[in-house]
């Protein structure tokens, strides 16, 4: 019995006839300007533009540069590409590199909204919090909504301590479609507070949606074994969520592994507790943090006296 023959299918010669169209148009696209235009420099810069975008995850940094920096060439009005150029500086740490691009970006568009909320973050990672904020807040005026962007100047706002400006741009940035971050933010920003009740439930919306968010988590089970409000505190729950916590981190995280053992401690198991602060504070050590080390070794020393730690 002949096997049976398996057609395509398409026709080989109407996928032959497609290719042959797609290289024409692509040929067009680049050779012939678009209306308004007197050269095929607008079409380029775009496709350069284009390829720095595609190769940014993968490419060597020196090329996805110079794909950025040939389209600026070709256009130098092309504000996107200037963008573009700034973000990858940003993402590989460049700095003062990111910034000047981002200004560019920024003398050739004013209102270019992604770049002013780029370069707050920019400024806020470079501890010019007073200078990010004026550049989220131009970011909002450009694009009304931009949850993002509320939600980076809320937390700038918090660092800055003024806390109730700062709740009400995360709380404005949850409306807007703002992601776990700002509400995790919220939740930090209500701690900060005092209103830990309110920060508890923030910290349990997150979950709700979340359920392996590991800030939340954390800061959750940290907050429920060592608060010194014994209506709130539940050592049960801390636990789980401790332990929910140090699993996704592989037990390779002083924060997750020191909030693991104040969860043992309020539970009653000291010697764990004393153990796994120990291993938090040796986890600690290894990071380089001597600070969050010497923290931990303190309440390892609580734990080994068998009293929990309280906040």
């Amino acid at each position: 019995m002949k096997p049976a023959i398996v057609r395509p299918l398409v026709p080989t010669w109407q996928v032959a006839a497609a290719a042959i169209l797609l290289a024409a148009c692509l040929y067009a696209f680049v050779k012939r300007p678009l209306a308004g235009t007197d050269e095929a420099s607008f079409h380029y810069a775009r496709l350069h533009a284009a390829m720095g975008v595609s190769q940014a995850r993968h490419a060597e940094p020196q090329n996805v540069i110079a794909e950025f920096e040939k389209a600026l060439a070709l256009d130098p009005t092309y504000a996107d590409a200037a963008n573009h150029l700034a973000n990858f500086h940003l993402q590989q740490r460049r700095m003062p590199e990111a910034e000047a691009a981002y200004r560019r970006t920024l003398d050739l568009q004013p209102d270019h909204a992604d770049a002013r909320n780029n370069l707050g973050l920019l400024l806020t990672l470079s501890d010019r919090a007073e200078e990010a904020v004026k550049e989220y807040q131009h970011a909002i005026r450009s694009r009304p909504g931009f949850a993002d962007a509320r939600s980076n100047l809320g937390y700038t706002l918090m660092s800055l301590g003024k806390l109730t400006e700062a709740e009400s741009e995360l709380r404005l940035a949850i409306e807007s479609g703002a992601g776990i971050n700002a509400r995790h933010n919220l939740a930090l920003c209500l701690m900060a507070q005092g209103r830990k009740k309110d920060a508890r439930d923030q910290y349990a919306e997150n979950l709700k949606t979340a359920p392996e968010h590991l800030a939340s988590l954390n800061d959750l089970a940290w907050l429920l074994a060592t608060t010194s409000d014994d209506d709130l505190r539940n050592g049960k729950q801390a636990l789980e969520l401790a332990r929910q916590a140090d699993a996704i981190t592989g037990s390779q995280h002083p924060l997750v592994r020191h909030t693991l053992a104040a969860a043992l401690a309020e539970n009653g198991q000291f010697d764990e507790a004393a153990i796994e602060a120990r291993k938090a504070a040796d986890l600690a050590t290894a990071s380089g943090d001597a600070n969050l080390a010497a923290t931990i070794q303190k309440q390892a020393e609580s734990y080994a006296s068998r009293q929990p730690w309280r906040e």
